[in-house]
């Protein structure tokens, strides 16, 4: 009876090493989008939908990289933890094709703290998030401060879901050219470096006008 025991205790300790290894990665790239529009506020233009499907396409490539893709809608909201089915299936063109409802923020921050604790990530080096904005999104933002996309304010909080507090983080940001014939190029960087600042989030930072 204990040689039985132990024999299980080491092939359920085997698979416990297993599995934790397998879902360990070094990278992760997280895509949140916004493709909401309002008065006299585009949603995602075809510049910015081509570089987000690009950008998927890069992270389908990468080695040793979890993904996943938020799309936030106030309706329905879309996401995927597979890049290559996000590509080639109807999820993501379907939400490109429609423009999506303006969302509750604080009701899209809590499906993401959800999948984050439900998945159990384990990521040892690098996170890039992705933020393609439109500009009802970025309009929406600066009218309300208290209203932040919520993977922006969800940055401070994943490098604990990702069980590692000294993550590389890289913040790419994507917005609506349509968005600079109220805001200059400089007006929304000086922005988003507050934002970063006030919440406490240390990453590097890069602004991409489509």
């Amino acid at each position: 009876m204990n040689k039985l025991f132990s024999i299980l205790f080491v092939i359920l300790i085997n698979t416990i090493c297993v599995y934790s290894q397998e879902s360990a990665t070094t990278n992760m790239t997280f895509f949140f989008v916004d493709n909401s529009s309002g008065y006299k506020a585009d949603a995602l233009n075809q510049e910015m939908i081509d570089q987000l499907k690009d950008k998927i396409a890069k992270a389908k490539t990468k080695f040793d990289n979890s993904f996943f893709f938020y799309g936030c809608d106030g309706e329905e909201p879309k996401s995927s933890s597979n890049a290559e089915k996000l590509l080639g299936g109807p999820t993501l063109k379907s939400y490109l094709n429609k423009e999506s409802i303006e969302s509750e923020y604080k009701y899209d921050l809590n499906m993401l703290r959800e999948y984050f604790v439900e998945s159990a990530f384990k990521i040892k080096q690098n996170l890039e998030i992705n933020l393609f904005l439109s500009a009802n999104a970025m309009k929406r933002m600066f009218k309300r401060p208290s209203e932040l996309p919520p993977a922006l304010v969800f940055t401070r909080e994943l490098p604990i879901y990702l069980n590692n507090s000294s993550l590389d983080v890289k913040i790419n940001l994507f917005v609506n050219k349509d968005l600079t014939s109220e805001f200059s190029e400089q007006a929304i960087k000086d922005y988003f470096n507050f934002c970063n600042n006030n919440l406490g989030i240390k990453s590097n930072f890069q602004l991409t006008i489509l």
